[in-house]
């Protein structure tokens, strides 16, 4: 069947009300007149809570039976009963995650989309699956990283796959900056319970495997499968998305926002065989623009010094930077991005993984903030009303720089009034 004649009957046929059980390849191949379309939906990228877990209502479950079908038709059926892919392209064999030619693989630059903080890459529909074929790739680096995979389509419910049948999605993460795998992550069905889900991270140098079957999940990595997703969670266009992301603490070693390269993969196996596969992009890594690896904005001839203020007072507050990279600390008029300074700070930056006692010398009034890593989506992190007129010397409160740049602030003790709101 043609990429088109496919593409056609999920456009137009229509879903089917019971949920049908377990399908087999040869299933699939004698139901083509019961074709079906799965809604096109997308995760809130903003509002979503990943550790918020749900499964599909028995309606969405039944809409995956048609899926296959209209997806599972491009399995011709071997000589020896096990399916194979159709026009699977480059290779017979698929090398796994880490691609052979990894040391050699060039940099694609992922553009920013505009109003939300995310880079992205559109990749070419080019593998006979659509569950397993990547169209869209995106990441967002500020503050809590996430990639999302956008697939062709949804994939098949893991609770109604036939036995022997799994698909993954994953990334391989260069951490180190050199060109060479250092992490894969990966997430798959090979869980004892039907419809869980097996999650794992490798460290490629100690050959380690961090992993986790079946619930509960957020370690070693978090995701937002499309298992979970609700209707009305894609819009049209979107049929559906893999989201990985890690929680505070749980990281790779020198994961770092903006400057790892990573690319995505993905898979079918069928009784230990690799039937279908694709990479994006399919000869690179990807990484997101030279201006996104450095928050701090270079400054321009009108914030190359600070304001001098005729009244000033000094706040002591100690910064603990978990980050592979300085933490860069600024005295600023209160706007975002941050503009004109108008304090000055002591030292001005923290060393990766140190803590140390900063003076940032702040002008009397309330035309003034604290700047920690700025950004263009990044602002203050304290601003003047947060702090009483009165309070100088050393604060009772504690800036955090996690492991992935994005700052935070937090009271020593008990809240006192004034501070914060308070």
């Amino acid at each position: 069947m043609s990429v088109d004649l496919d593409r056609q009957l999920q456009d137009y046929c229509r879903l089917i009300e019971e949920k049908q059980g377990a399908l087999s390849f040869d299933d699939i191949l004698e139901r083509t007149g019961e074709q079906q379309v799965i809604p096109n939906v997308i995760p809130e990228r903003t509002n979503r809570q990943l550790t918020q877990r749900g499964r599909w209502i028995a309606a969405a479950a039944a809409a995956l039976a048609l899926l296959i079908v209209v997806i599972g038709i491009r399995f011709l059926p071997a000589t020896d009963g096990t399916p194979e892919p159709a026009d699977q392209p480059t290779t017979t064999t698929w090398p796994g995650p880490v691609r052979e030619d990894a040391t050699s693989l060039g940099i694609t630059t992922m553009q920013r989309d505009v109003g939300d903080g995310t880079w992205s890459w559109e990749d070419p529909l080019d593998t006979p699956v659509d569950w397993i074929d990547v169209q869209r790739v995106s990441f967002l680096s500020e503050g809590q990283p996430h990639w999302y995979i956008e697939l062709a389509a949804k994939p098949p419910l893991a609770a109604d796959l036939e036995p022997g049948v799994l698909i993954a999605y994953g990334l391989v993460l260069d951490t180190g900056g050199d060109g060479l795998a250092d992490h894969v992550v990966g997430i798959d069905n090979n869980a004892p319970q039907p419809g869980d889900l097996h999650v794992w991270v490798t460290d490629l140098a100690s050959g380690e495997i961090d992993e986790q079957f079946g619930p509960p999940y957020g370690f070693p990595v978090e995701f937002s499968h499309p298992d979970e997703a609700q209707p009305g969670d894609y819009p049209p266009g979107h049929p559906a998305t893999m989201v990985f992301t890690f929680l505070s603490g749980s990281a790779p070693a020198g994961l770092r926002l903006g400057a790892t390269q990573f690319y995505v993969w993905t898979s079918t196996t069928v009784d230990g065989e690799v039937v279908a596969w694709d990479y994006a992009p399919d000869s690179s890594w990807l990484r997101v623009a030279a201006s996104a690896q450095a928050p701090a904005p270079e400054p321009t001839p009108a914030t190359s010094a600070p304001e001098v203020a005729t009244e000033t007072r000094v706040l002591s507050i100690p910064v603990q930077n978990m980050n592979g990279e300085p933490a860069q600390l600024f005295v600023a008029r209160d706007t975002q991005p941050m503009e004109f300074l108008v304090g000055t700070v002591e030292p001005s930056t923290v060393g990766p993984e140190r803590t140390e006692d900063v003076a940032f010398t702040v002008p009397a009034g309330e035309d003034w903030a604290i700047f920690v890593n700025p950004g263009p989506d990044r602002g203050p992190l304290i601003l003047a009303s947060d702090i009483p007129p009165d309070a100088s010397g050393e604060l009772p409160i504690e800036i955090n720089v996690d492991q992935f740049g994005s700052p935070g602030v937090q009271t020593l003790g008990d809240p006192q009034p004034g501070w914060f709101g308070n």
